[in-house]
């Protein structure tokens, strides 16, 4: 997986993913940076790191078979609304300790049961 966010960090984000066409998926931040990628007709597996903030940025991703990581719990609530139409694999993200996104460890077990819902 090629973590591609920012712009590939100054590079230019469609030129990084088009060089490099065998990754298994390439890692963005957000939903415009994903699209970008569609856009440019890029097929390969995208994954959203911060997952989607709005239900229209969850119907573009299920439109678009964005991956998504799951930070917190009304991004768990939002998923159910369209699971059923959706092929895309979720990602659940574990704070390990830099406190910056993620669920609790201590709540891994409870975010993973609704997941599973």
């Amino acid at each position: 997986m090629a973590i591609i966010k920012a712009n590939a960090y100054g590079h230019g984000l469609v030129g990084v993913a088009t060089a490099l066409p065998d990754a298994d998926a390439f890692l963005v931040a957000r939903i415009d940076e994903a699209s970008a990628l569609r856009r440019a007709g890029v097929k390969n597996r995208v994954l959203l790191l911060e997952g989607v903030t709005t239900a229209a940025d969850l119907l573009q991703s299920v439109q678009n078979d964005f991956d998504c990581v799951i930070n917190n719990s009304s991004q768990l609530t939002m998923l159910g609304i369209l699971r059923s139409q959706s092929t895309s694999r979720i990602w659940l993200k574990f704070d390990s300790g830099m406190n910056r996104l993620g669920f609790r460890c201590e709540f891994a077990s409870q975010a993973s049961h609704r997941l599973a819902l």
